[in-house]
């Protein structure tokens, strides 16, 4: 839906909703385009293309690895990836269970808002295909 050129609706403030200030106390509003983007119609139009061009189908797989796949965990793929977190960042629903205190699971919890969390692993085992290869 994001990529739907008619559905810009969501980057505008059409029913004049208070949506509160900034940190500068401007009023938060309609959703600030890029210059590039004449229109938020313009703005998804030119993000599809952009998401549909050869060098994203290209670059798309690597980018699948490091996040979702055998580059996100592990300690030789994960660090010739350069794509370590610090260990609080993997803590998943079982570590969470097993603490131990009150303190420790508010830390983990402080640290996850704070900092995020490693999203979970869906393909463990080779690089992600390329779009339209024979090993889809």
């Amino acid at each position: 839906e994001f990529y739907n050129p008619t559905g810009f609706d969501f980057l505008i403030n059409a029913r004049n909703l208070q949506l509160g200030a900034t940190q500068h106390g401007d009023r938060v509003h309609d959703v600030h385009l890029p210059p590039w983007a004449r229109s938020p119609r313009d703005f998804l139009k030119k993000n599809r293309k952009a998401l549909e061009s050869d060098i994203s189908s290209e670059m798309l797989p690597q980018w699948i690895d490091l996040i979702f796949g055998y580059k996100s965990r592990g300690v030789e793929a994960a660090l010739d990836a350069n794509n370590l977190f610090h260990p609080s960042a993997y803590l998943g629903p079982k570590e969470y269970a097993t603490m131990e205190s009150a303190l420790e699971r508010a830390q983990a919890e402080l640290h996850a808002t704070e900092f995020g969390i490693v999203p979970d692993q869906l393909f463990d085992t080779k690089p992600h295909p390329l779009k339209g290869s024979s090993n889809n």
